[in-house]
């Protein structure tokens, strides 16, 4: 059985998200911008292309989400540290946290 994408009605009240509407993806603890353009669709349901605007948003945005990234230590904090005893002092004969605490 075959879709006919031409019978599916692409106006603006069948689309998920409307275009005018920002997608969030704020980090509440982050200066991460708080919003993204929404990907928009004409009315054949082809994707229409981010302009300039929104294209050296969306990298300045994802450098800054990388640049916080980055700036996450691999160091545990003391509660992982005792997490990570309590683990292993229940696993004597294989200890999973070895050399973290």
């Amino acid at each position: 059985m075959s879709l006919d994408t031409n019978s599916i009605p692409w106006d603006e009240a069948t689309q998920p998200y409307p275009a005018e509407k920002p997608l969030s993806v704020a980090n509440q603890s982050s200066h991460f911008p708080a919003t993204s353009p929404r990907l928009r669709l004409d009315d054949q349901g082809r994707l229409i292309p981010l302009n300039d605007a929104e294209k050296k948003a969306k990298i300045v945005a994802v450098r800054r989400m990388i640049e916080e990234i980055n700036q996450i230590t691999n160091d545990p904090g003391e509660d992982d540290r005792d997490f990570f005893r309590i683990v292993d002092s229940q696993r004597p004969h294989r200890p999973l946290f070895e050399g973290l605490y």
